[in-house]
Parts: C-alpha cells; structure tokens; sequence
C-alpha cells in the first residue's frame, strides 16, 4: 500500500511540472503576435496576485489532520489557532527581479526626460511632457516591490457521528476555517539625479508627485497602502477512508465565500487580501504512510503528502490596461474627439474598466516527512503553489470606442489633435483625421495577473499532550519560498499554532 501511495504522488508531482510547461507553451503559441505577452519574463503589467498566507497547507495540516481523524474527546470535536506572518524578499539572482513586473521589459530603471534634451530623443523611456513635468526635465526612476501579510486563522471541527447516526455519516466531519488578515503592500517608488524639477504649483514637481497626481483616479503609485479584513470563510467536509498504525488516507471538499472587498484600482499594486474576492470550490487529499517500525528512542519516522486544489469562479473588478505594443501608455494623454475643452485626461482614467476576470485554478501540493515522537514531532516538507494565468475582458461592447484618442500637439482653445502612433516615450506625428482608441486596442494582458508557479522548503516543531480524553498541540514553522519567473514575489514566512480535542 505505502509504495503505491508513494507512487501516486510522485506522479502528482511530476504531472504538475509538466502541466504547468504545457501551458506556458500553449501560451507562447496564442501570444506571440503581442510583444508585449511574455510567459517568461512579464512586463507593465498593473495587477499582482499574491498568495494568500493562509494558503500554506502545510501549515494549516501540520498536527491538524492527525488529531482531527481520530479524536478521543466527548465532544468528538477539535479547534486550532493559528497566528502567521509573511513577507517578501528580494530575489537573490537578480534584486531587480520583480521590478520589471511593473517596469518595461528587461528594465529595472527608467528614465524620464523631457523634449528640450535632445540628447535623450532616442534613449528615453518616459516622456516628461505625458507626465505633466517641464520639458527640460530629466530624471530616473526605479521601483522595488515589498508585501507582507500577518493574520490569524481560526478552525473549528466536528465530528457528523456525534449528532447523526447514520452509517453514511460515519468517519465524516466538518469544519469552518475564518482567516483575518493585514496585508501591507509597497512599491518603494524611487527618483535619482533629477534635474530642473518644475515650480509651478498646479503641476507636479518630480517624478513622485507625477506618479501621485490627485488628478489622477487610478494606477497611481503611492507609499504604503493597507488592508484589514476577514477575506473568506471557508465550509469543509471531510470523510476519513483508513487511519491505523499511523496510516491515513482521507478527502476533503470545500465552499469558499469571499467576505472581502475586490482589489482597489486606485493605487498600482494596492494592498489585498484571500482570493480577490473570487468565491471558489476546493477539494484536498491527505495521505499519511509509516516508513519505520515505533521505536521507543527515536520515534518513528512518516511520510505524508498533501494535495490540495481550488476553482476560484470569475468575478466583476475594475482593471487599468496598456495599449498593445505600448508599454505604460496608460500614463499618456488623451483628448475627446470635437471638444476644445475635453483635453489632457490622464490616460489612467480613460484605460481603467470594470471587467470581467477569470482567475480558473490553485493547486498546492505537499510532500514531506515527519519524526513522530511520544512528546511531539518534527517535520521537513517541499511544497509547489501554482495558479493559472487569469483571463480578462472588458465588460463593454466589442469595439465601442472611448471617444478619445491620444493627445497630439494642437494649439490650446483649438479641436484637439489625436497623435495614435505615440508611445510613453515619443510623440509622434498629428492623424489626419482624429483617431479614437477602441477595446480591440487594449492589451488585455497587461491588466491579469499571469500563470505561476513556486516552490518551498517548509520546517515545524511541535510538542503534545493528552489530558484524560483532551488532546493539546502547540507547534512553531516557517517556510522559504521562490517563484519560478518575476511573479509572484519571492517570500519567507513563520507561524505558531495551538491545537485541541476535545
């Protein structure tokens, strides 16, 4: 039994990798026509989806689904507390790794010049002017992205047998799992050698005050953004097929319902928490096979694996797109067609539309082994986190213009001129006639998170005791973890638990 197990979820492991190539390939095939898709190595994009803290399985499982399959208490139920924290860390291959996210492709710095410094015509990556800053402006900017998550999760389960006698019931159990979370999230938007910066005071003065534009109603790029919340509470039923001499086979299913606000387009990489408001489906196994006979001495030693997998439902958000082969042109101008007054409309406000996003898959798939000792245990794990690349649609027409276009150079109190073949760093020859931009435009993949995958190395400790028929847990771990490409951020995490029978 045990080498079959080990089989199947060797398998599940190997399956994963391969499905994960698979769809970078398949998606490489479908995107290649728009240079700005990467699978790879993504660019200006303007959402992030971070991993949730208490989407760590192995955390949530460590001494839970032992105790949890065979209870000794009266009340045939059990509880854990548990509190957690995570943050981010920088890659260490490459520390500018995850600014290129945000970034242009392959830059971890840009830099803004002005039309008075024709030495930069050809090597600039901003236009000052987009920005509102003086034309003999000149600087550089960079940015650093930082994220943590600190919470606690409650969980409460019990036992069906213990209300309803009925052999259908039998080995099955149910639990209820309310995480609060406090995520803090960080650009760290910085400015060097900048120079001639504007005075006039109804205009941004520096690269900052550009980027934080009251004016402005979203994808603007601020300090610290915050978020406190209840993110989901999750319904879970669970039914045990096998648990003896340290042997356990059992299933779970599970109704999520988001209880937390949608992301925020105001600010780029604005604080969120859970899922993004996603309700979900989710359905887990947990497998547990001896490798060694108890010995009084040292114990004995365990393998266990988790698999653990969600559907998240599409859901409505407002999302900040780019224009295809044009990186970070939502920070351009734009101009209403036939309307003198209609003039200089950040391009954040025209580009920003309540869309439809699918955000399909999680898996979470855990292997590892465990020193189980009369007084507790030790355990080392790997674990891999993958989610699918999300899919996002405007919800408007197909093909219904803005009835803007991109500002060209026109004299103030005249019919505006549109300029569509300008970028964030040119600004290209006036239209002949007024071009407005339309939805078949957008980059649709600048506005959705791409697919995922990373790994980590996970470690806890715990110790336990029985009083009478009440069993007591307390455990401590943390986790390593690296992403495969630049998203997500790379992090690190510990927790601490308590966990009862009773």
């Amino acid at each position: 039994m045990k080498y079959v197990v080990l089989l199947c979820s060797l398998c599940v492991c190997i399956s994963s990798h391969i499905i994960a190539k698979f769809n970078d390939t398949k998606c490489q095939a479908i995107y290649n026509p728009f240079p700005c898709f990467n699978c790879d190595n993504v660019y200006s994009r303007t959402f992030m989806f971070i991993r949730p803290v208490y989407e760590h399985v192995a955390m949530r499982n460590y001494l839970w689904n032992t105790i949890i399959l065979s209870k000794n208490g009266t009340a045939c139920s059990a509880a854990q507390v548990i509190g957690m924290y995570q943050h981010s860390r920088q890659s260490q291959d490459d520390p500018t790794k995850f600014a290129k996210y945000f970034l242009m492709k392959n830059k971890s710095m840009l830099l803004v010049s002005g039309d008075s410094n024709t030495q930069d015509e050809f090597s600039r990556d901003i236009r000052a002017e987009w920005l509102g800053l003086p034309s003999n402006f000149r600087g550089f900017m960079s940015l650093c992205p930082e994220q943590s998550q600190a919470g606690v999760l409650l969980e409460y389960n019990q036992d069906l047998s213990k209300f309803c006698d009925i052999s259908c019931f039998s080995n099955s159990h149910i639990s209820i799992v309310v995480p609060y979370i406090h995520a803090e999230h960080n650009l760290h938007l910085s400015q060097e050698f900048v120079q001639n910066p504007g005075t006039n005071p109804s205009a941004p003065r520096d690269i900052i005050e550009a980027f934080r534009q009251p004016n402005w109603h979203n994808a603007k790029i601020a300090g610290k953004t915050t978020r406190s919340q209840v993110p989901e509470v999750r319904f879970q039923f669970w039914r045990t097929y096998m648990d003896e001499d340290d042997t356990q086979f059992a299933y779970y299913s599970s109704f999520i319902i988001p209880t937390n606000t949608k992301p925020n387009p105001n600010y780029l990489f604005n604080a969120t928490t859970g899922n993004g408001g996603h309700a979900a489906i989710n359905a887990g196994v947990v497998i547990q096979v001896p490798v060694t006979e108890v010995d009084p001495l040292c114990g004995r030693m365990i393998w266990f694996s988790y698999l653990d997998a969600s559907y998240r439902f599409h859901n409505h958000q407002w999302r900040t797109y780019d224009l295809k082969g044009k990186p970070f042109s939502r920070y351009l101008l734009f101009a209403g067609e036939n309307n003198p007054h209609d003039i200089n409309v950040p391009g954040v406000n025209v580009l920003t539309l309540h869309s439809k996003v699918r955000a399909y898959g999680l898996i979470d798939f855990v292997t590892g082994v465990r020193w189980q000792m009369p007084w507790g245990s030790i355990e080392c794990s790997y674990n891999m986190w993958a989610h699918s690349r999300e899919h996002v649609k405007p919800d408007c027409e197909c093909g219904r213009p803005f009835n803007k276009g991109i500002q060209g150079d026109f004299t103030p109190g005249a019919l505006p001129q549109s300029a569509s073949q300008s970028t964030i760093a040119t600004l290209a020859a006036n239209d002949s006639n007024f071009v407005t931009v339309k939805l078949s435009d957008l980059n649709i993949h600048s506005a959705a998170t791409p697919g995922a995958l990373t790994n980590s190395f996970n470690a806890a400790a715990g110790l336990q005791h029985t009083f009478g028929s009440v069993t007591v847990c307390g455990g401590l771990g943390g986790f390593v973890e690296w992403s495969s490409h630049n998203s997500p951020l790379d992090s690190w995490g510990i927790w601490a638990k308590c966990t009862a029978t009773f």
